[in-house]
């Protein structure tokens, strides 16, 4: 060897920060990420990268985003599928969605190549590949991608080039949302008022500064300086939406921390209305889910969510008291966003029954306080008086069954109450054709065939009344 030439081989680098044991190399890497490749900065060699990814049902195409391109350099791409049936598309696009390069936009091939000189270099290439079946329409499938620079080689589906990230990976975003206070519940509008916290933590090499910059380990924006750092290093952060909001959402405070390496926390405290899509067939024994969406606005390729570990959580002095609120689910999911991409969502959810005490106070009481009335006039011998207190029972049911309804949306379905209420109406109203029934036998003079007629139904009233009401129960509730 000449000590001093350019030579090539493996190693390993070891990058610390107040960590003296690097000195030794016998430092433990705590996955920080302090230090990443320039690509831009390397001499001209060739090197290459292989992926792998997964098209998904209904989805047009992937889009790789690639790493800043060293000028004089030649970009060439290879892909093809492996899912049976299907046949690549490949197409090059700069950073206005150009179309630079193509291949196998005829869907004939097996595989799909091209190769694009780049003299200039630059920044935000990206790659779209899609994946069609024999009509030419896109199909769930796997996608194998091999990209060079300056390496032919790579059109024939191999390479030996070294490997190198030509492909910018999407930042992932950790994500996580705290309920601390639910200002209230309305069931007619199906939605919710919530006081709450998201933190979004992530890693952005071109946020990394020195700390002699400022004489800090880390710096704090809040408001428009964000936006006014994001716009000094040419760079942006993961914005979002909360995808089932009602109206505007109020932010108390808001704020970014970024560190040295890149690393970013935002936090942001805030108090929105959230639509639920409630279902109240089981009315008041129901369980409602109160779901928030939180979407991401670029796409997946830019910006992938993950659930933020131990951030997450319900406060015990939330404030609800029509519900019973305790556990949670977060969630991660993949979903279709404005701009017809795929975007990121993280799903906050709870599912909560309601306290009863109310419902069985307020209406299951007075429900079975006016069957009882209806029940005792049944030991009446008169006949005018039981079909007076009957009617007059009827009016107070209807009275009562006008003031529930105030508060519940109308709705294309009978609830469990729907139905109790129906079936104590129906049978009260025959409770007054049935005496009426036995004031015309008494007024015809068989007395006798009504007190025999009565001494039946004095007692199969309430047995019918239980039945109906358990039939209705195991309608609503049996057949789950």
């Amino acid at each position: 060897m000449s000590f001093g030439r350019t030579m090539f081989g493996d190693y390993d680098l070891l990058v610390g920060i107040n960590a003296p044991d690097v000195l030794t190399g016998s430092a433990a890497p705590t996955g920080d990420v302090i230090a990443v490749p320039d690509i831009t900065s390397l001499p001209q060699s060739s090197f290459a990268q292989e992926v792998v990814r997964q098209q998904a049902e209904g989805q047009e195409g992937i889009t790789f985003n690639l790493n800043p391109i060293q000028s004089d350099s030649t970009l060439y791409v290879y892909a093809e599928s492996q899912t049976e049936g299907l046949r690549p598309q490949v197409t090059l696009r700069d950073f206005g969605n150009k179309p630079l390069a193509a291949g196998n936009l005829s869907g004939a091939e097996s595989t799909a190549k091209l190769h694009k000189e780049l003299s200039e270099g630059g920044t935000n290439y990206h790659i779209v590949v899609s994946l069609v079946d024999e009509t030419g329409a896109p199909a769930a499938g796997t996608v194998r991608l091999l990209v060079g620079i300056n390496d032919p080689e790579v059109l024939s589906g191999s390479s030996n080039a070294p490997d190198m990230d030509i492909i910018r990976e999407p930042i992932v975003v950790q994500t996580g949302i705290r309920l601390n206070r639910i200002s209230g519940v309305d069931s007619k509008e199906e939605s919710f008022t919530m006081l709450g916290s998201i933190r979004m933590d992530w890693i952005d090499p071109s946020y990394a500064f020195s700390p002699d910059e400022c004489d800090c380990s880390v710096k704090v924006y809040t408001g428009e300086d964000f936006r006014n750092f994001l716009s000094d290093v040419g760079s942006r952060w993961p914005e979002f939406s909360i995808f089932n909001q009602l109206g505007s959402r109020s932010s108390q405070s808001r704020g970014v921390a970024i560190w040295p390496d890149g690393s970013a926390t935002y936090v942001e405290e805030f108090t929105a209305t959230i639509q639920a899509d409630f279902d109240f067939r089981e009315f008041p024994f129901d369980i409602e889910t109160f779901p928030l969406y939180v979407d991401m606005l670029f796409a997946e390729d830019n910006y992938v969510m993950e659930v933020l570990p131990d951030y997450s959580a319900i406060s015990a002095d939330h404030g609800e008291d029509e519900f019973v609120i305790s556990d949670f689910t977060t969630t991660v999911s993949s979903v279709t966003g404005i701009t017809g991409d795929n975007v990121s969502r993280f799903t906050f959810e709870f599912s909560s029954p309601r306290h009863l005490d109310y419902y069985i106070f307020q209406i299951f009481v007075p429900i079975l306080l006016i069957t009882l009335i209806s029940w005792f006039t049944f030991f009446l011998r008169d006949y005018t008086r039981r079909i007076e207190a009957a009617a007059a029972n009827v009016l107070l049911f209807i009275a009562f069954s006008f003031s529930l309804s105030d508060n519940y949306p109308r709705l294309g379905y009978l609830t469990f109450l729907d139905a109790i209420m129906l079936v104590t109406f129906v049978i009260n109203t025959a409770v007054i054709l049935y005496n009426v029934y036995l004031k015309q036998l008494e007024t015809h003079g068989r007395v006798d065939d009504a007190e025999r007629i009565d001494r039946y139904l004095d007692w199969f009233y309430p047995v019918s009344y239980l039945i109906a009401i358990g039939v209705v129960a195991w309608l609503f509730f049996g057949r789950a």
